[in-house]
């Protein structure tokens, strides 16, 4: 099956399809591929073994899991289950897919791990090919933050270097990209691998100047909020040959006005429900 490249507005399932599986987890990877989704978004973390995890946070989440070794997680404990300090066997050991999330009702429980980036990838891949999909294409953020080096992550060349590891030992090729919040992050990536692509995640409201003049490179894309979506940055964005890719957009109102503000893509927990207003506009 020939690989294509996204083209059109790129809706992108976030953590898989969050509003409607467990988040990160294998099941919600292949669901979104079901509801034709083509490009998946995920995160990672480093265990102590040095392998690379899909997981949004670098501890267990209490809002996803609901007990490790009998001991019920909560808010105020939930960081002393550290990733970076356990070994991904010991990682892939609890489930973090049957608990309640009640931000997500219609999130459907069942029992799932966090799994493996190389075997998130091999297991996709594979899926698409036994259903006669599209290859699907793949949104990495690399979860590092600065001040939790040697604590909850490795330092910025070592997890860019485990997770490009990976990446080039797969089979994907350039059906991915990088993404990070944190430009040291982005910036190294770029150094190991300039042919990359690679988008820059967003919360602030500093700029988009101010954020490109902190890289070494033009990214792809300008990953912002959403609430700071306008006019006036997509123009910005196009005249530089950069796609600006908002996050994470969950109703139909916003997906509208997105649409019509022509980005390049949306990153949704509810990607059928931006494939559907897609649809709807054509």
């Amino acid at each position: 099956m020939k690989d294509t490249k996204p083209s059109s507005i790129e809706v992108q399932g976030h953590r898989g399809c969050r509003g409607l599986m467990p988040e990160n987890t294998i099941p919600a990877f292949l669901h979104a591929m079901d509801l034709g989704v083509r490009i998946l978004e995920l995160d990672v973390v480093i265990t102590s073994d040095n392998q690379v995890i899909v997981s949004h946070e670098a501890y267990f989440n209490h809002e996803l899991t609901q007990s490790i070794k009998g001991t019920i997680l909560t808010e105020e404990n939930q960081k002393s289950y550290n990733i970076y300090k356990m070994t991904a066997a010991e990682v892939q050991s609890i489930d973090v897919g049957s608990k309640m999330y009640p931000k997500y009702p219609n999130q459907k429980k069942l029992k799932a791990f966090k799994p493996l980036l190389s075997d998130m990838l091999s297991q996709c891949d594979a899926y698409a090919k036994s259903k006669g999909l599209p290859m699907p294409y793949y949104n990495i953020e690399i979860k590092r933050d600065k001040a939790q080096d040697g604590i909850y992550n490795p330092p910025a060349e070592e997890f860019v270097k485990l997770v490009h590891a990976v990446i080039k030992q797969g089979s994907i090729k350039d059906r991915y990209n990088i993404q990070s919040f944190d430009h040291e992050t982005v910036n190294t990536y770029h150094a190991i691998d300039p042919k990359a692509k690679i988008a820059i995640l967003v919360g602030d409201q500093d700029g988009m100047q101010s954020h490109l003049k902190r890289l070494n490179f033009v990214p792809f894309a300008y990953s912002p909020y959403y609430l700071l979506v306008n006019n006036k940055l997509v123009e910005d964005c196009h005249k530089n040959n950069i796609k600006v890719i908002p996050w994470t957009v969950n109703d139909k109102e916003t997906a509208q006005q997105l649409i019509a503000l022509n980005v390049d893509g949306i990153i949704s927990d509810y990607p059928d429900m931006v494939l559907e207003q897609l649809n709807q506009k054509k």
